[in-house]
């Protein structure tokens, strides 16, 4: 009701909010109205006040100068000569500027919308914009690419109140697929995030047709990753992420490059073997080249996706070690002359590094971090990928990309 728009305007000046209006007029078919109002024009909002049963706003344009308010409780209105107690208040006789007081039910009649925006003083801020592309805007969190999208980097230096805010830019005049429905995860984990995992998420907004959306609650000190996504992959638009922290914060952004070095390759399967088994089933064997430095953790992330296939597939991948075999296991390993040799037989537990999740699907990926025993620090690490497809003899093509924290490494799908 307008009985309780009028006392929400009130809280919103009284200060504590640290809020800034600014109302805009009724378009009245691009004519100057009687008030000396100007059509489809903002107005700043100075003041709010309750005064004797008055309800009035102080108004201010920075443009219409050369246009007065005439209506009531203009600068000349009796009314100011009728209620001196209300002049005196509002320090009408000094008034020198080309603001202007009118009452609430007239600023009701000749206004349309107002916005509010809130101010944040006294705070840490940090403001930072970047765009979603053709090959960045990576949809929502249940969709597969959602790791593609922009990454930030949030550190908070102490335990903090925060609000986050993310806003598309102005694009009205751009004729590029726009994204319109949008919001923000806030994840908690060690390294940048290629996959969505519910249980690092700390805070989070629903998607929302809008231009803006924002989240406030309070954060532990620590490292975060703030990931935008939108409701449709593949809209481009160009966004701000804005963030005010109570406590010192860092807020910066993130490409995957820094993170992660990239490698795929393509494999035909022609007939997938048995479960947990290197006979039939794809290998791929990667390498990783032996450093001066030592490695002593290896980060990795195997992303498994099906082009083609002959039935409905279920996938698990398997991550495996095949160095320092015991006699009996490498009479399991079958030479080829022509390149690296291919694990056949059963898949013992004890070689199994990591292994993903059963799927139900088209797509899957392992995500494991790998500490090297000291003996091997120094040395050229070597590791099979073995994706299993069941059911057994199923036909596909396959897109295999590993991530690794390791700048060197190379990939060689294993012939049959």
């Amino acid at each position: 009701s307008d009985l309780e728009w009028w006392q929400t305007l009130l809280t919103l000046s009284e200060g504590s909010t640290n809020a800034a209006m600014v109302a805009v007029s009724s378009d009245d078919e691009g004519r100057c109205s009687p008030s000396g109002i100007l059509p489809s024009h903002c107005y700043n909002v100075l003041q709010i006040r309750q005064i004797n049963g008055f309800s009035l706003l102080q108004l201010k344009s920075t443009f219409a100068t050369q246009v007065k308010y005439s209506d009531n409780w203009h600068d000349t209105c009796k009314s100011w000569t009728d209620y001196p107690l209300i002049a005196d208040a509002l320090g009408i006789a000094s008034k020198a500027d080309n603001s202007f007081w009118i009452p609430y039910h007239r600023f009701l009649h000749l206004f349309r919308s107002m916005h509010i925006c809130r101010m944040f003083p006294n705070t840490n801020t940090r403001a930072l914009q970047q765009v979603w592309t053709k090959t960045t805007s990576g949809g929502p969190f249940f969709g597969n690419y959602w790791g593609s999208n922009p990454h930030f980097k949030l550190t908070v230096t102490d335990n903090s109140n925060v609000f986050i805010h993310l806003a598309l830019c102005d694009q009205r005049f751009k004729e590029a697929e726009q994204v319109e429905t949008l919001g923000f995860h806030l994840v908690r984990c060690r390294d940048y995030p290629l996959e969505f995992h519910a249980d690092e998420v700390v805070a989070k907004t629903e998607y929302v047709i809008t231009n803006s959306v924002s989240y406030e609650g309070s954060l532990p000190k620590g490292d975060y990753w703030l990931v935008p996504s939108s409701y449709t992959p593949g809209k481009t638009s160009s966004f701000w992420i804005r963030v005010f922290s109570s406590a010192p914060m860092v807020l910066g952004y993130e490409q995957e490059g820094r993170h992660w070095t990239q490698r795929a390759l393509t494999c035909d399967i022609a007939s997938s073997g048995e479960y947990q088994n290197g006979e039939d089933n794809a290998q791929i064997e990667l390498r990783i080249p032996s450093t001066l430095s030592g490695l002593t953790t290896i980060k990795a992330a195997i992303l498994l996706e099906l082009t083609e296939t002959s039935n409905d597939t279920n996938l698990i991948v398997f991550f495996v070690r095949p160095n320092n075999f015991t006699a009996s296991e490498a009479l399991q390993m079958q030479a080829h002359s022509d390149g690296p040799r291919r694990f056949v037989g059963a898949i013992p537990d004890s070689r199994v590094v990591a292994k993903s999740a059963y799927i139900v699907g088209d797509r899957v990926c392992l995500e494991t971090t790998i500490e090297v025993p000291e003996a091997q620090q120094y040395a050229e690490q070597r590791f099979y990928i073995i994706p299993c497809i069941t059911p057994q003899k199923t036909s596909a093509k396959a897109n295999v990309t590993v991530f690794l924290s390791e700048p060197k490494f190379s990939l060689e799908a294993l012939p049959l």
